[in-house]
């Protein structure tokens, strides 16, 4: 009777349907998860959490957002998302950023649309966020800012760094809101 009680004890049900993974994901990253400590024989280490069940297409995407950009990532935008495993365009909504900073940033979560099943937490996405547009903006090449300055041509002609307040950006280029004004000559690279 003591050995089937015991037995009972090693049996775990799942709360849900979905795929389990060893180890543990945690701060972005799987720890405790090589198979070869899973083999008969292999002893696990005490409090470690073994086992992952993840129910799939019910993943978020969590990047870091530089603080600048904060005020422009809005709860409920639009993001397209590229998983590079799988290479699908993947829709996603914006939930609102903690305002408290991290490392590297500001943590952005993003809430996925129906999401193949092979991508897996951990995996590297490319994204793009629709921030909106603007009219009437002043746009300087985003090659031309480091550091919050850009470089303009000065009174004789050397370059003069000024700070600068951006707003929206892409690839290219970025928008002033304050710290140059129309007609000034700026360098398309950032001068060191």
């Amino acid at each position: 009777a003591d050995l089937q009680a015991d037995a009972r004890q090693f049996k775990q049900t799942a709360p849900c349907d979905g795929v389990v993974y060893y180890g543990q994901f945690a701060a972005r990253a799987w720890s405790n998860n090589d198979a070869k400590t899973y083999q008969p024989g292999e002893k696990l280490a005490a409090g470690a959490v073994d086992l992952t069940l993840l129910v799939p297409g019910k993943l978020r995407v969590a990047m870091d957002l530089p603080e600048n950009l904060f005020p422009y990532a809005k709860a409920g935008l639009t993001a397209t998302v590229i998983p590079v495993a799988t290479g699908e365009k993947v829709t996603g909504t914006l939930i609102a950023p903690s305002p408290i900073a991290k490392a590297n940033g500001l943590e952005l979560l993003i809430a996925l649309s129906a999401l193949n099943p092979l991508f897996t937490p951990g995996m590297k996405t490319s994204v793009d966020i629709d921030a909106g547009t603007s009219d009437n903006a002043l746009l300087v090449p985003t090659s031309a800012i480091a550091d919050g300055k850009i470089w303009i041509k000065g009174v004789t002609g050397e370059p003069t760094p000024k700070h600068i307040v951006t707003g929206l950006r892409d690839d290219s280029q970025t928008q002033v809101l304050d710290g140059v004004s129309e007609g000034d000559s700026v360098y398309e690279q950032a001068q060191k």
